[in-house]
């Protein structure tokens, strides 16, 4: 710029000059700076840069959610046979097996030898009591059915296996309407005097049964044979049960005691 200068001047000099051109005198010294311009307008934008170098490798990120179940893989193949497996345990026992057919019978053996002598046998006939007691009189009619004695009865004792075997005679008389008359033996457990008797337990359930009209007078006999079960000492007799007054007369008969 400074060299732009000098030749200007040196052009107006001339031009003020009437003679010629002299020759170029001794090129002066350079001039001080001019004063800076004002700034310039702002360039064009310049072009983009080349891509800088890689960064460095970020931190490894957080797990991400585990992914669904993928689908099952195809089975694989067969794998070798395995070693002989230990010898299992018992089984439980099976149901019995049905019955065989019976045998054929084998031959008869030979005798044998006789046998011992057995111990003698309890006799049959323990004791035999005799049964004549005077007339029980007046029964009083009621719905026929057995209950209590009639009259006196006889007194055994037996053993818990025992049995008392009766028969036992009476007869019974009418004055009035025809009666139902109803008789059993029947047997109770002996009671001390005063002391409350138990009801007297029929030999059998079947009783007896007979008519007597009016006025008349009618013999009956009444049979049988009963074991207590227990040891014990029992009254016997009869009893007698009528839908009608009626008298029964005397008793005769007997009671055993058996084994």
């Amino acid at each position: 710029m400074k060299k732009v200068l000098s030749v200007l001047v040196m052009g107006s000099l001339a031009a003020a000059c009437d003679g010629s051109a002299g020759p170029a005198g001794v090129m002066g010294t350079m001039g001080s700076p001019g004063a800076a311009g004002a700034k310039g307008d702002k360039g064009d934008k310049g072009d983009k840069g080349d891509t800088g170098a890689a960064g460095a490798a970020g931190a490894t990120g957080a797990a991400g959610a585990a992914g669904a179940a993928g689908a099952n893989g195809t089975n694989g193949t067969d794998g070798a046979k395995g070693d002989k497996g230990d010898k299992g345990d018992p089984g439980a026992a099976g149901a019995n097996g049905a019955n065989g057919t019976n045998g054929t019978n084998g031959t008869d053996g030979a005798k044998g030898d006789k046998g011992d002598k057995g111990d003698t046998g309890a006799t049959g006939i323990v004791n035999t009591t005799a049964v004549d007691k005077g007339p029980a009189g007046l029964l009083t009619g009621s719905d026929g059915t057995p209950g209590d004695f009639t009259g006196a009865t006889v007194q055994v004792t037996t053993t818990a296996t025992q049995r008392i075997t009766a028969m036992i005679s009476s007869f019974v008389e009418n004055s009035t309407s025809v009666a139902g008359v109803n008789y059993v033996l029947c047997f109770r457990a002996s009671t001390a005097d005063g002391a409350t008797a138990t009801t007297p337990t029929p030999f059998t359930t079947n009783v007896n049964s007979l008519n007597v009209t009016g006025g008349a007078r009618v013999a009956f006999t009444a049979v049988g044979t009963a074991m207590p079960g227990v040891a014990g000492t029992w009254d016997v007799g009869l009893c007698v049960a009528s839908t009608a007054d009626v008298q029964i007369g005397s008793k005769q008969g007997f009671v055993q005691v058996t084994n």
